[in-house]
């Protein structure tokens, strides 16, 4: 009886998709754009739990490298770059049984859908995943969302030097790790987590998210690190979205998922401790200098008569605990992924070291001081070639809303439909031979570097190319440019010149392996990229080992 149940439900599982399939398909036909068939929509929540599992077990069969383990990937498209839109066009529809997505690598038309920010909102269907604790500066949009980019934005006003300082301070500690390591180090991908972790905390959260590593909920041995509630609940994401965090620690859950569901309050109660604390610290809104916690509590004071101008801003406690999981996902992970691929890249890479160690002797001979930042233009070039290549979000999403919308695309006008996903692909235009030439795919920093000096020569001659153009949005662009975009900057470019201006680091060499195959097995690794936990980043960092002359 179970297993006929079972089968009725596959059964009427499998009709339905098909049907909807069949449908999707012919809308997207009468566009007139090339059509990609997926078979599973990409946000399936089975899938996105299951696929990096599934997808694994088929890259280890023979016939699992084609067709299926390319296109149903999670993050298929970071790790796909330009190829399918060489083989498709830049533009062409994504066809699956949950709906049709536009993929554009067409820097005209993303132009003109960017610039119409009204007629093309941002898809918050795909942000609703990070509304774990509610709504945030991530998860809203039009007026709400105003209301939560206003209360967290403050805190990023005249941190650069304290976010400078302590990147150096933790690029020392990991340095030291590093050195005491016995043989090859194997953790570059977690050394940098922690790195930017312990830079957070200090900057956007004074420090308070550093202290006591573990609570007691309701007497149970519910406490997590901070860093590993974080990484539970995002690795866990849809199981608690679908079960809730209660569910999840029923006695006959998986341990994985009761960890998961207590990782929740676990991080809750931390944030609501840290914001009792500043509370007791200040009598209420802090009128000194400000951090992230300070300023969504200064928004969250509703009744204070000295903060009448806040009211239609006011927050939530739950939307300030929202906004500081969601920072410290966005904090955290985006800027360690950017920094340990660019370690990688640049093992591989000796000759750019060298370039860095150059310029970092050149500039700060004395000591990397703060003011050091704007003429360290080639550890800049590094971390923006990183993010052209291997960058943590690759797409920015639109939806045409809750009208169809008019757009010219190849000098004819289309009309697209409502509620239709559009996806502006961004690694496919930042890697793109139409727009970055033939040798878009190789990493090589010195393409965003112009000067009119010979080699070696007077660098304060040499201009950084901007950091944002038509093919390239690396912290996005207009009114939702990334709030922390120099406060990343800043960060990357102070631990690459701690690290490369007086140490290297070379790809450990496998037996058998010449020291040129160990560097282009080190790129391949690098390039080699998937979507885990929301973000997308190196399938396999643990595979390189990285030998140190510090």
């Amino acid at each position: 009886m179970i297993l006929l149940i079972v089968f009725l439900v596959i059964a009427f599982y499998g009709l339905w998709s098909a049907a909807y399939l069949a449908v999707n398909l012919v809308k997207a036909k009468r566009l007139g754009f090339p059509v990609l068939i997926r078979y599973i929509t990409p946000t399936n929540p089975l899938w996105i739990i299951t696929g990096n599992v599934v997808i694994a077990i088929c890259r280890r069969v023979p016939f699992g490298s084609g067709r299926f383990t390319r296109f149903y990937s999670p993050g298929w498209a970071s790790n796909d770059r330009h190829k399918v839109h060489t083989e498709l066009g830049n533009i062409f529809i994504l066809v699956s049984p949950g709906g049709n997505r536009l993929y554009i690598a067409d820097p005209h038309v993303a132009k003109e859908i960017l610039k119409q920010r009204k007629g093309f909102p941002r898809d918050l269907r795909m942000m609703q995943m990070l509304s774990v604790f509610g709504k945030n500066v991530f998860t809203s949009g039009g007026p709400e969302w105003q209301k939560h980019r206003k209360a967290t934005m403050v805190a990023f006003s005249d941190i650069d030097e304290m976010v400078w300082q302590e990147s150096l301070v933790q690029a020392d500690t990991m340095i030291q790790e590093s050195l005491e390591s016995d043989g090859p180090v194997r953790t570059v991908a977690e050394q940098t987590k922690l790195l930017t972790l312990n830079v957070l905390t200090k900057t956007l959260f004074a420090g308070s998210l550093a202290r006591g590593h573990s609570k007691v909920i309701d007497g149970k041995d519910a406490s997590l690190p901070y860093r590993d509630s974080i990484r539970r609940i995002l690795h866990n994401v849809i199981p608690i979205l679908v079960f809730g965090s209660s569910t999840l620690q029923s006695w006959w859950m998986p341990a994985t998922l009761k960890r998961a569901g207590r990782a929740v309050p676990a991080f809750r109660k931390y944030v609501r401790d840290m914001i009792d604390e500043e509370r007791a610290k200040h009598g209420g809104p802090t009128r000194t200098k400000r951090n992230l916690v300070t300023s969504l509590i200064r928004a969250c004071e509703e009744h204070n008569p000295d903060y009448h101008h806040l009211r239609r801003f006011v927050i939530t406690e739950d939307e300030i605990i929202s906004n500081i999981f969601i920072y410290a996902v966005a904090g955290m992970d985006t800027t360690s992924i950017t920094l340990a691929t660019s370690i990688f890249f640049l093992s591989a890479h000796p000759e750019y070291q060298d370039w860095i160690a150059e310029e970092v002797e050149c500039y700060a001979a004395d000591g990397l001081a703060y003011n050091n930042f704007p003429k360290l233009k080639r550890c800049m070039a590094i971390t923006l070639e990183t993010l052209r290549l291997c960058h943590p979000v690759s797409q920015l999403i639109k939806t045409t809303g809750d009208t169809t919308k008019a757009v010219t695309i190849n000098g004819r006008h289309v009309l697209l439909p409502l509620h239709m996903a559009i996806h502006l692909n961004m690694s496919a235009m930042q890697t793109h031979p139409d727009f970055w030439g033939t040798d878009s795919l190789p990493w090589n920093p010195r393409r965003w570097i112009v000067t009119d000096a010979p080699p070696g020569e007077n660098l304060g001659r040499e201009t950084l190319l901007p950091d944002t153009h038509s093919c390239y949005m690396p912290w996005a662009i207009g009114q939702h440019v990334c709030p922390g975009k120099r406060y990343s900057q800043v960060e990357l470019v102070a631990v690459l010149a701690r690290i490369f201006g007086e140490y290297r680091v070379a790809p450990s060499v496998d037996a058998g392996e010449t020291g040129e195959e160990a560097a282009a097995r080190v790129v391949r690794i690098a390039m080699d990229m998937h979507s885990k936990e929301l973000l997308n980043e190196m399938r396999n960092p643990e595979k390189r080992g990285s030998k140190g002359d510090m």
